[in-house]
């Protein structure tokens, strides 16, 4: 079923409901859903992170603030 019959908010509170993004550490807000073909979502991060591997410091600060 494609993921589009859902809004892309619901879509990405689904997808980051119990992790965080595997590749950027965020949640939620710092995505944005693209539409793909075939009628799917794709959670574009919106922090990517920094060469060296580490969280963008955006990304940083809300999870040590959210960890806190």
């Amino acid at each position: 079923m494609p993921t589009q019959s859902q809004l892309p908010g619901a879509w990405l509170a689904d997808l980051f409901r119990y992790n965080y993004c595997d590749e950027c550490g965020g949640d939620i807000e710092h995505h944005d859903a693209i539409p793909l073909i075939l009628g799917n979502w794709f959670a574009q991060c919106c922090y990517p992170p920094n060469e060296d591997g580490t969280y963008h410091p955006i990304i940083a600060a809300y999870r040590a603030a959210r960890d806190a």
